[in-house]
């Protein structure tokens, strides 16, 4: 089975804006396709990309939120084709999320008043999502994907998280010692962590 709309799916690069937002979401897709029982190589034949491709979101040099909206719906139709769970792809929409928040972050000077466009300003921070924003520091695998990854021929040692910089990762800090999460939003879901959650789970490591 091979994948159509293969052209808009190769043409997302990851310079700019975008080169700080797919790391996790790449790693996220790792998991998806490990849980799937391909490798890289059996993966980029089924979507009729070249391995590279497929190489590269998962690294992130090649972030999927460079791709088209319509390129990024055609491979999770294709995902489900392949057998993946929707709760899966459930995490990775959610880590595209993630990526995003991130890359906000990273790209914001730690002395900027918040803005009307501040992730915060409009997302409810739950659980799921703080331990995926999470995960590049703590190591510890999100609930939504626990027991999903199985081996598929790897050899030698393998990341077990997404990763981050140092300085991506001394960035971060000092913006969660100014987030303020809310329990509760007005028409919104109410399964937010308390205030400082996610600066916690980071702190710990």
């Amino acid at each position: 089975m091979t994948f159509r709309g293969t052209t808009t799916l190769t043409a997302g690069r990851g310079n700019g804006e975008h080169a700080r937002e797919g790391r996790i979401s790449g790693y996220v897709l790792k998991v998806i396709r490990e849980s799937a029982g391909l490798t890289q190589d059996r993966f980029a034949e089924r979507l009729a990309v070249d391995v590279t491709t497929v190489q590269g979101w998962e690294s992130g040099r090649r972030p999927l939120m460079a791709v088209s909206t319509g390129a990024y719906l055609s491979l999770r139709h294709a995902l489900l084709r392949f057998g993946v769970r929707s709760q899966l792809l459930a995490q990775l929409d959610m880590a595209l999320e993630a990526d995003r928040f991130v890359g906000y972050v990273l790209s914001t000077k730690a002395d900027k008043p918040a803005a009307a466009d501040h992730p915060l300003a409009s997302w409810v921070i739950t659980r799921p999502f703080t331990d995926l924003v999470a995960w590049p520091f703590t190591a510890a695998t999100p609930s939504g994907l626990e027991g999903a990854a199985r081996a598929t021929g790897r050899r030698g040692p393998v990341a077990t998280a997404p990763s981050l910089l140092p300085d991506e990762r001394a960035l971060l800090h000092p913006y969660e010692n100014r987030s303020r999460e809310r329990r509760r939003r007005p028409g919104g879901r109410h399964d937010a962590p308390p205030a400082g959650a996610l600066r916690g789970r980071v702190r710990r490591q």
